[in-house]
This record gives C-alpha cells, structure tokens and sequence, in this order.
C-alpha cells in the first residue's frame, strides 16, 4: 500500500526534521540532511514510544526513544541499544 502526503517543509528548513501524523494513528518522521530525505515511521519497536533527533555524549547523532531511551542509527533506522530488541529497527517509509 502506497500512501502519498505532501508535508509543509518549513520545519525541514529550520531545524532538519519534522513529525507529523500519516496513517493508522502513527506519526512519521522526515529528516532532511546533506544525505537528502529520509523517513521513518516513528514508533519504538521497544513500546510504541516516539522517537527524536538526539546528539550522543561521545558525538553521534541517532534518533533515541522518548519513552525508554532505545537509540537508532540515523540513517538506516536500525536499533543500536537495548530496550529495543536485538535485529529490530525503524520502518522506513519511501520519500519522493
């Protein structure tokens, strides 16, 4: 299933990132950077919590959960740190 939504980028040209809600009750997160558009859908595979752009003490940016502190790799969406569960990641969503 495709779904198409067009988003006001004014948050993408502020601060590289925005959330906004899409489909099934779920919020999707837009990061904009050098690398160009990503997205994810923005549930923790942990609980269910959001997620946010975050910088890490040692100088990664990753996307950490706000809910349990579960961190994700930026760009892939793949989890990095318990408690999200070992081989688990965001779900990408496809950006045009």
């Amino acid at each position: 299933m495709k779904v198409a939504c067009n988003i006001d980028d004014a948050d993408l040209q502020n601060k590289s990132w925005k959330v906004f809600d899409c489909f099934g009750g779920k919020t999707c997160l837009i990061l904009k950077d050098k690398k160009g558009l990503r997205g994810f859908v923005n549930v923790c595979p942990h609980m269910g919590g959001p997620t946010a752009p975050h910088d890490t003490e040692d100088g990664r940016k990753v996307l950490k959960c706000q809910w349990h502190g579960a961190e994700f790799d930026i760009i892939s969406g793949v989890a990095q740190t318990p408690p999200a569960p070992d081989g688990s990641g965001l779900r990408t969503i496809s950006l045009t």
